[in-house]
């Protein structure tokens, strides 16, 4: 083992021999170059604040020795942060209607899935012209209605094992199978 250190030191000073300056300086900024850019771009950073660096503290130092108060601390918390201007996030959305489906692309009779705004929907008109929206998966087993779901009267019908959702408030008013009918489940909308 001593014998293969003694090699690669007799190496490395032949080698040094032979480098310049130049070339020890270009391969420190080489070296230092790439530390910097792994710094920027691999070192994460850290968003929290350190609870004792705000000087926020539980617990108060007193005369007889240390002394919880949670309401006064409470207090004096609500007071900074009413000092400090809190700006309202947007929400992901902005408010508004939007125009999901063109009328004349929904037939009567007829169902289709929209994803739109990070949600599936199932949208069908029925017979008589009224349009309904939902959600497009079934509660009992996530069938989306809107991919081979049927329109009877103002229900959208799951295409798994016909369960009857009404349009006007999404309740599941038929399960084929099932004495209890509308007690069964609600399709909740949003």
């Amino acid at each position: 083992m001593a014998s293969y250190c003694l090699f690669w030191m007799a190496l490395l000073k032949n080698c040094w021999d032979s480098i310049g300056n130049d070339f020890v300086i270009y391969l420190w900024t080489l070296a230092l170059t790439f530390l910097w850019i792994y710094w920027i771009f691999c070192v994460p950073i850290v968003w929290k604040k350190d609870l004792d660096i705000e000087k926020h503290s539980f617990l108060r130092k007193t005369e007889n020795g240390i002394q919880y108060n949670p309401k006064r601390d409470t207090i004096n918390r609500l007071r900074k942060v009413k000092v400090k201007k809190i700006v309202d996030v947007p929400p992901p959305y902005p408010n508004g209607w939007y125009g999901i489906l063109k009328s004349s692309q929904l037939k009567a009779g007829e169902a289709t899935c929209v994803s739109c705004l990070g949600e599936d929907l199932v949208i069908f008109r029925t017979q008589k012209d009224n349009v309904f929206i939902l959600d497009a998966y079934c509660p009992h087993l996530g069938a989306n209605l809107g991919i081979g779901g049927r329109v009877v009267d103002d229900c959208v019908i799951c295409p798994f094992h016909q369960w009857s959702f009404r349009g006007t408030d999404g309740l599941c008013i038929n399960i084929p199978y099932s004495t209890s009918g509308a007690q069964a489940c609600t399709t909740v909308i949003n």
